[in-house]
């Protein structure tokens, strides 16, 4: 009984996940030039049907003579020379895109069509690190800093020492001369001991 259930919610995410306007949309793919030398009518008609409202030709007979001749343009082109993605396809397709209005409609659906939020969850993934580590021990203050430096660390950014120190060290300054004036204190032997200040 439970595995049976098992199945069942599997199947069912799986159903959800890989949906079917999900895998016709996937078979964009198959109208870049890289792939659409080798692909028959039959593996693209579903998306010209799917996205037929959207197209500026709502005649099916249009849209695949356009991509009949998209295929024999690109059959003249040398492999390498062929675009791999959507956006070197984009760019190829400006100074044609008169002779494929179709077409390019279908790549600018490709292109902003949404494929991962991996860079989105990568960067809360890392907040939540960071956040889990520090939590209410920080000010804002702090927490910033060490956003700021989980970033660097992150790009491996080099920083020059000596300016990190001293815009440092310039910080702590501001910070200790707004403490004397609202306590009217500032040990000076500290603070010049603390900063390396000459007399």
């Amino acid at each position: 009984c439970i595995y049976g259930n098992f199945i069942d919610t599997t199947l069912r995410l799986l159903e959800q996940r890989f949906s079917k306007h999900q895998q016709i949309a996937v078979n964009i793919v198959n109208l870049l030039p890289s792939t659409v030398v080798d692909k028959k009518l039959n593996d693209v008609i579903d998306v010209f049907k799917f996205y037929r409202s959207d197209l500026r030709s709502n005649n099916i007979d249009v849209v695949i003579g356009e991509f009949e001749m998209w295929q024999q343009k690109w059959k003249k082109i040398p492999e390498r020379e062929r675009p791999a993605n959507i956006i070197n396809t984009l760019t190829a397709l400006v100074p044609v895109k008169e002779f494929y209005p179709n077409l390019n409609c279908l790549f600018q659906i490709f292109a902003i069509l949404p494929v991962t939020v991996a860079t989105a969850e990568r960067s809360f993934s890392t907040m939540k690190r960071i956040k889990t580590t520090l939590r209410n021990s920080i000010s804002d203050k702090r927490l910033k800093s060490a956003v700021h430096e989980a970033l660097i660390n992150r790009n491996k950014m080099s920083i020059d020492n000596d300016s990190y120190r001293e815009a440092y060290y310039a910080a702590r300054r501001t910070s200790i001369a707004a403490a004397s004036i609202d306590t009217g204190y500032l040990d000076r032997d500290i603070y010049v001991r603390d900063y390396n200040i000459d007399e």
